[in-house]
């Protein structure tokens, strides 16, 4: 019986046809002013590998956020460790000041190295996180069951007065839903990139619901 969801294996991932790479800037029309200005301004690049489109979130484009969390990580550290001086009646606040400063650590040192991998062709749509470079997680879906591919939009930053989106695409089905980009902040590319996507599955346009 036909899984819905299914780990793909390293030689599996090896036998997709390949042909010469074509560049960004033909899949991603007005939006790339050179060669690296994708992965400069969104920490991602997109190419046509063969029959197979590959999008790829780099390391190091949540940087920001690693460093936010490394920050809140000191404080709470700090905080556990002043705590026992206080008297015998702290030691429980320490505990807890000292779980939190452990997991903004865990996330510190993860984000930097954290990327993604998408590779989107007709028979299925692999979704691969890696840490340093190495995969940790592996998951496809088939195209035949996406019944959408929305666009959404997470929550707003306000920057000199303007309020900025962080839009996620996420993939939804009888599989469930499975997220497979986020963090950008161009609508218009993530709009560029979800019709990508659409053609490299050979999905139909009218029956993908854009949400």
């Amino acid at each position: 019986m036909d899984k819905t969801w299914s780990d793909c294996d390293d030689a599996s991932l090896e036998r997709q046809p390949r042909a010469d790479n074509q560049p960004a800037a033909e899949l991603v029309p007005g939006l790339v002013q050179g060669p690296d200005s994708l992965r400069d301004q969104f920490g991602l690049s997109v190419e046509q590998q063969g029959d197979w489109l590959r999008i790829h979130m780099h390391a190091g484009r949540q940087l920001a956020t690693a460093a936010t969390t490394g920050v809140f990580a000191c404080f709470f550290a700090a905080a556990a460790l002043w705590l026992p001086v206080q008297g015998p009646d702290s030691w429980l606040f320490r505990d807890v000041f000292a779980a939190f400063a452990a997991a903004l650590l865990l996330v510190t040192i993860y984000l930097p190295g954290n990327s993604i991998d998408i590779r989107v062709g007709v028979d299925a749509i692999w979704r691969l996180r890696l840490f340093c470079g190495v995969v940790i997680h592996r998951q496809r879906i088939r195209p035949q069951q996406v019944q959408a591919l929305e666009i959404e939009a997470g929550t707003g930053l306000q920057s000199g007065g303007r309020i900025t989106h962080s839009y996620r695409l996420t993939g939804s089905g009888e599989f469930g839903s499975l997220r497979l980009l986020d963090g950008i902040s161009d609508r218009t590319l993530m709009e560029t990139l979800r019709a990508q996507i659409i053609t490299a599955a050979g999905l139909h346009r009218e029956r993908v619901a854009a949400g």
